[in-house]
């Protein structure tokens, strides 16, 4: 299995999952989460279908790698994944790029930039240059018909 498609296809144990809520929860509500269990719930919150979920984990991964934890590289791993499934492509990118940074040679980074470069071809939108050349093409139109307007109008 393609190591890209192995962090989407991790599963995860729904008691696990509410214990870690809680956790994280009362560790909030006492004014201080662990390191720990902030990377255990935001790695938890990135195999949530739940958009909420998502852009939670992310924050806290960010968090993490600012305050450079000791899961940093595994964190840069997981914004890049977080970002792919949410379509943020260039925040997954940036990401890429400080992960490789850290660690030049990483096969995880180098995967995840094959998966973000697929989804963007795969997801092309139009870009600038399309609208520039329809605007172009719609100046270019009232202009014929403006012209063929003052023809007929000249007969």
């Amino acid at each position: 299995m393609d190591p890209v498609e192995n962090f989407f296809e991790q599963q995860v144990d729904p008691n696990l999952t509410k214990e870690l809520q809680c956790l994280y929860d009362q560790e909030l509500e006492d004014g201080s989460v662990n390191e720990d269990t902030k990377y255990q719930y935001a790695w938890l919150l990135t195999k949530s279908s739940d958009e909420k979920d998502l852009v939670l984990s992310a924050q806290l991964l960010k968090e993490l790698v600012e305050d450079d934890s000791d899961q940093t590289l595994e964190c840069l791993s997981h914004l890049i994944y977080v970002n792919i499934k949410m379509e943020n492509y260039n925040e997954a990118s940036k990401y890429c790029t400080w992960l490789l940074r850290r660690k030049p040679n990483s096969e995880d980074a180098r995967n995840f930039e094959k998966c973000i470069a697929a989804a963007i071809n795969e997801n092309k939108s139009p870009g600038y240059s399309s609208y520039l050349y329809a605007f172009a093409g719609i100046v270019v139109a009232c202009g014929i018909y403006k012209a063929c307007k003052i023809y007929v109008a000249s007969k």
